[in-house]
């Protein structure tokens, strides 16, 4: 599990490097901020506009970043970091700002 705990720690850094806005503490209460800021978020769209989404011409540096996510995703979940709900949250919100790439899908 080391392995898994260290990759989720250099993801997550990058990801702040990145802008992503991810708390390097995670705590209960910021899981629930970011699953509510995710859910206003996502309420804005219909499901026609999200499905549009994945239509949306995508910049390369948005299949760079969703990239990032995906090497370190797996490591969340097995290591049941706290980090998994905020990346998720964190790849939601990025992927209904920017377009939804085959990547955003992982």
């Amino acid at each position: 599990a080391g392995r898994h705990e260290e990759c989720v720690s250099r993801g997550v850094q990058i990801l702040c490097q990145l802008k992503f806005d991810i708390p390097l503490a995670p705590t209960p209460e910021s899981v629930m901020k970011a699953m509510a800021s995710t859910d206003g978020v996502a309420s804005k769209f219909s499901a026609d506009e999200m499905m549009n989404l994945c239509e949306k011409a995508i910049d390369d540096s948005v299949h760079r970043a969703i990239g990032i996510i995906d090497a370190f995703y797996c490591s969340c979940y097995v290591s049941s970091s706290p980090f998994l709900p905020l990346v998720c949250c964190a790849v939601i919100q990025f992927s209904l700002e920017h377009g939804i790439c085959p990547e955003s899908l992982a």
